[in-house]
């Protein structure tokens, strides 16, 4: 008789680690997303940044827009 409630226990754990083990699938799933997101968002970044630069040119003429955050302004020379 008491090999049944282990068992059942066995069985319980079984099924818990099934359950687990699919819920780290899905959350792999969902990074694989997030990186592929976050790259193409950076890439998207990066590009508007060149265009800004590209048409307003300088650090003086985006300032001159009223462009004043650092991460929009164009790397020093030579770092591009």
């Amino acid at each position: 008789m008491d090999s049944a409630p282990q068992n059942l226990d066995v069985q319980e754990l079984a099924q818990q680690l099934c359950v687990k083990a699919l819920e780290l699938s899905d959350l792999d799933v969902m990074l694989e997303d997030y990186q592929r997101e976050r790259a193409q968002l950076i890439q998207e970044i990066n590009k508007l940044k060149a265009l800004l630069w590209e048409h307003a040119g300088d650090a003086q003429s985006l300032a001159r827009l009223g462009i004043t955050d650092a991460s929009l302004l164009p790397p020093p020379a030579g770092n591009l």
